[in-house]
């Protein structure tokens, strides 16, 4: 697999983090099978472009939604161009913006504004050029990016991770014990397994395709 270009033509404008360091970082927590075929990232700014761009307009879970208000998308190869993400960084930069002088919190204030998106998008990648079935693609993405977001402060910051999903479930028992259900945010059941069982059919059969023939044992 080649690697994933990252191209930052921002036009002047510079971004609160380096986001060459951090993007192939957060990168390495997803499988090299499911970045296949992804070829560059852009990163822009969020006025760059013409105003016929900004108002593009396109369907996201019901609503009719401009490229003014997102902060990134995916573009599926086809008509002669390859599969894109881009990720407009002066949005993003505004998610963390009041909080990045804080110690701790305002870098994991970062990685989860970032991240989610990040993943989100390839997320749409994986769905329709890995996985594709028949499903509400924004979900689809919802539940990638909720998995490898989890997976991404697992390894990187794995001290928050425990403290984090420690109070996480104290707050579900404070809830249980004052008679109120936890809180049910939508999420399908069993998604996080669905999504590593893919994953490891995926990795299993990307590995079978560079093994040579000759180096496959055999039976005698």
């Amino acid at each position: 697999m080649n690697a994933i270009e990252i191209d930052d033509s921002l036009d002047g404008y510079i971004p609160l983090t380096n986001y060459r360091s951090l993007l192939p970082k957060m990168m390495n927590v997803i499988p090299a099978v499911y970045l296949d075929g992804l070829v560059t990232i852009y990163l822009r700014k969020g006025s760059t472009g013409n105003r016929a761009h900004r108002r593009e307009r396109s369907r996201r879970r019901g609503r009719t939604i401009t490229q003014s208000d997102v902060a990134g998308y995916y573009q599926m190869r086809g008509n002669g161009k390859q599969s894109t993400i881009t990720l407009y960084v002066d949005r993003l930069d505004e998610g963390y913006r009041s909080v990045r002088w804080y110690p701790v919190i305002g870098s994991v204030a970062r990685d989860i504004t970032i991240g989610q998106t990040l993943f989100h998008e390839i997320g749409h990648h994986i769905h329709l050029t890995k996985h594709p079935h028949h499903a509400e693609k924004e979900n689809v993405a919802d539940d990638y990016a909720a998995f490898y977001l989890r997976r991404y402060f697992i390894r990187k910051r794995p001290v928050f991770t425990v403290f984090g999903v420690g109070f996480a479930y104290f707050v579900k028992a404070m809830r249980r014990m004052g008679g109120m259900r936890p809180r049910d945010k939508g999420r399908r059941p069993g998604r996080r397994k669905r999504i590593a069982a893919l994953e490891a059919q995926a990795i299993a059969a990307y590995s079978d395709r560079r093994t040579p023939q000759s180096a496959k044992p055999t039976l005698d």
